[in-house]
């Protein structure tokens, strides 16, 4: 099951698993970041509606939080490449089953910046000023996107840390932001 079934499944079922269903909220950090970015911004894209199951469920999230997530696969070239970035690279690498350089197309599709439109949810980013793996400059470009899309965005970039980050103050801002939005 996909995570975007995942959600039309939760949606489906929300009476039997007493969930509200216009309440979902999705929270992730690094990969896991990319991946909430990406299912919080593609409720609405034909190219992520393939062998959709349920077809009058909809896979639209509420909320979206992600810390440190990459934003734009392509930007680890325009920051340096394999040089500089190797290690994250071979792992985009991997992703798009062959080399990012030979697979920009499909790195376009896994990009959320590609899919923002005025429907996605809010977002809060949040991103350590000092990540060497998922450098600042994706949260930045992300949350850029949202707001030109006239989507609301925070953006909470923490001084002096890299790419684990963690700790009450970004427990209590996570806590706060799913509250106004989910509750």
């Amino acid at each position: 099951m996909t995570a975007k079934g995942a959600i039309r499944f939760l949606r489906a079922q929300a009476a039997e698993y007493r969930i509200d269903p216009e309440r979902i909220g999705l929270w992730g950090a690094s990969a896991g970041g990319h991946l909430a970015a990406l299912v919080g911004v593609s409720a609405e894209s034909r190219s992520w509606r393939r062998g959709r199951r349920q077809p009058r469920v909809s896979s639209h999230v509420q909320a979206v939080c992600i810390l440190c997530g990459p934003s734009d696969l392509l930007l680890y070239f325009r920051l340096g490449g394999r040089k500089k970035h190797g290690m994250v690279m071979g792992l985009v690498d991997e992703l798009l089953g062959g080399p990012l350089g030979r697979r920009r197309r499909l790195a376009a599709l896994a990009n959320p910046l590609t899919l923002i439109t005025g429907q996605a949810p809010p977002f809060l980013i949040v991103h350590g000023d000092q990540d060497h793996l998922v450098p600042r400059q994706h949260g930045v470009a992300l949350h850029e996107a949202l707001r030109k899309a006239g989507v609301e965005s925070r953006l909470r970039l923490v001084e002096g840390m890299g790419h684990c980050l963690g700790g009450p103050e970004i427990d209590v801002a996570v806590d706060g932001f799913f509250a106004r939005h989910l509750k």
